[in-house]
């Protein structure tokens, strides 16, 4: 660990982390319309930016390796000052390297937040540096890399099964005026409230292609993996 690593957060787990809270503002709404019958999104844009807050939060996580310790920042704010030379262990589970020192003061890195490159330099990196250690072996890099294809395209999967979902129940809507999403006076008709249905006819396919696209290109990407 001769020089100075700096690790971000990837663009791809912003754009995750963007796609899901939009799905959960959406959520939203169609919860307060089911309990109140309000139809527009006026009061709802509180949650939308809570959701955009969050995403600037979770973009903001910094990790710097520099000979043998490891700085995690968060709003650029230090989170974590660690000492490979102090610690005793490494365990490497839920998505985070968790670094213990011998009077189990632990210390998390969630390197999972990285690109697929940043990830591997994380795991090789936060190792304890006291002692005889051998770096590690090619044989758990490589386990690395398969449970992580394993989990992306399972996750490419849903993403493009949910876009069609979606993109299917926008034109059924298109067909029919109709948009068959459960409210408090039953589903929602162009007839009676056209604003509310050209609204969700527009989170309908936006959602719908944005996330079939990512989940078409996740799946080509790993189509020989």
């Amino acid at each position: 660990m001769s020089q100075e690593l700096i690790l971000t957060t990837s663009k791809e787990h912003i754009a995750k982390t963007l796609f899901k809270g939009l799905l959960l503002w959406v959520g939203f709404n169609i919860g307060t319309g089911l309990l109140t019958g309000d139809t527009s999104l006026n009061d709802n844009y509180f949650i939308l930016f809570l959701v955009i807050a969050y995403v600037a939060f979770i973009a903001s996580y910094k990790v710097k390796i520099d000979r043998g310790h490891i700085t995690t920042y968060q709003a650029t704010m230090v989170t974590n000052n660690i000492n490979l030379f102090k610690a005793s262990e490494v365990i490497n589970e839920n998505g985070r390297l968790t670094v213990i020192y011998p009077d189990d003061a632990r210390f998390p890195v969630k390197y999972t937040r990285f690109n697929e490159a940043d990830q591997l330099k994380a795991i090789e990196l936060t190792v304890p540096q006291t002692g005889e250690r051998a770096k590690i072996s090619p044989e758990v890099i490589e386990q690395h890399k398969l449970n992580k294809v394993k989990k992306r395209k399972a996750n490419y999967t849903n993403s493009l099964f949910g876009g069609l979902n979606l993109i299917t129940l926008g034109i059924v809507a298109l067909i029919t005026d109709v948009i068959y999403l459960p409210s408090r006076d039953g589903f929602i008709y162009l007839e009676k409230e056209p604003t509310y249905f050209y609204i969700w006819m527009t989170i309908l396919f936006v959602v719908g292609i944005g996330s079939l696209a990512y989940g078409l290109i996740g799946k080509r990407k790993y189509r020989n993996a």
